[in-house]
């Protein structure tokens, strides 16, 4: 049997991945042309099937749960039917490149064991594996996932702490590095920036395409228009009204949350990186400064530092805000309120409506079957 190449795509989250895999699936007929395959069955938007199926046996999370693949028998079993479709894939196309991709790949496996099984796996199918990782500056990263966070129903306030277990995951890139490295080898590890002005073309689909070596032509690039984010004092109100108008509800999403996020979208945009201070950024700065120095010196040695002139990157207008959203808290009271009281009217008339079709469905049938006895 002929093996093929794999470039595997591992992250780090927050650094433009689920741009990536959208170009990658909806792309996959072109890239086939190309020599390349991405293939189907191991998750709906991305690959998540595989970093889920090699879960050590006490992790367990919402993701696996979700995918039904909480036991060990159960990710056994997916393993051994991921196993079968890549090497059906390689059998039809021998001497392809595939390219799979998942950002749980880095931030859900994190032990040496877990990587070990990863690569003994694949090498059981690929004859050839690289990994191309995509690095982030750590105190965007954290603003990130604060939004994400909050925009899903947290209550924090402010950003997370550098030493944040989950924030160091994904920020502190000397770890990660090294951790692939001594599994995967260390001219295994494809290193890129994200950032606009790291990127190839200052487009992040020309520096994945480079790094992976295909051509963009004939390509379809997604529709990359970002949605407004929301600035800090944004952040800190839906913060502070997801107490009031929470995300879950009765086991499902909250109905009464519809068009929340948008709407204060609208009115609280973000500019630029605005969110963190000047005293976050000092601190994150100092925090992950060796090991921002580490991957400099081993992967952009030519450079002054590893991200450039960090003033241009923030605006940093936090510190104003924590002044002026010591807010009467009345306010966003009265907000949470008076959205509760707006959703639930349109909920119960979207209700009544749907009993109004029903009960004049009702009637028709009624009206039908008269009319047939009559004409009987």
């Amino acid at each position: 049997m002929h093996k093929s190449s794999l470039l595997l795509h591992v992250g780090t989250e927050k650094t433009g991945t689920t741009a990536i895999q959208d170009f990658l699936f909806i792309n996959r007929c072109a890239l086939a042309v190309q020599g390349f395959v991405i293939p189907e069955g191991l998750g709906s938007d991305s690959h998540i099937l595989l970093p889920l199926a090699l879960y050590s046996e006490e992790r367990c999370d919402e993701a696996s749960i979700i995918h039904n693949l909480s036991t060990m028998s159960q990710r056994a079993a997916m393993l051994r039917t991921i196993k079968v479709i890549l090497l059906g894939l390689v059998q039809a196309n021998p001497g392809a490149k595939f390219i799979l991709t998942s950002e749980l790949l880095q931030s859900r496996l994190t032990r040496h064991e877990e990587l070990k099984l990863l690569r003994s796996f694949l090498l059981s199918i690929f004859a050839e594996i690289k990994i191309v990782l995509y690095i982030r500056r750590p105190y965007e990263t954290a603003l990130s996932a604060w939004s994400t966070a909050v925009k899903n129903g947290g209550s924090a306030v402010e950003m997370p702490s550098p030493s944040d277990p989950y924030i160091a995951n994904l920020c502190h890139h000397k770890n990660t590095i090294s951790l692939w490295q001594g599994v995967f080898g260390n001219d295994s590890v494809l290193v890129r920036r994200y950032g606009s002005e790291y990127f190839r073309d200052r487009n992040i689909f020309a520096d994945f395409s480079a790094v992976c070596g295909f051509s963009l032509e004939n390509m379809l690039i997604p529709d990359r228009r970002a949605n407004p984010r929301l600035g800090h004092e944004g952040l800190v109100i839906l913060s502070k009204l997801n107490s009031q108008i929470p995300f879950i509800k009765d086991s499902g999403i909250n109905p009464l949350r519809r068009n929340l996020v948008s709407y204060l979208e609208r009115f609280f945009a973000a500019r630029g990186y605005e969110g963190c201070s000047e005293e976050d950024k000092e601190s994150y700065s100092s925090f992950y400064q060796d090991s921002d120095d580490w991957v400099k010196a081993r992967f952009f040695p030519g450079e002054k530092s590893l991200w450039g002139d960090e003033s241009v990157s923030v605006n940093c207008c936090a510190q104003e805000t924590r002044t002026c959203l010591e807010v009467d808290e009345r306010l966003i009271s009265m907000f949470a309120a008076v959205w509760n009281e707006k959703h639930a009217v349109i909920n119960n008339m979207r209700i009544s409506e749907n009993g109004l079709i029903q009960a004049l469905g009702s009637v028709g049938e009624a009206l039908r079957g008269v009319r047939g006895r009559i004409s009987g």
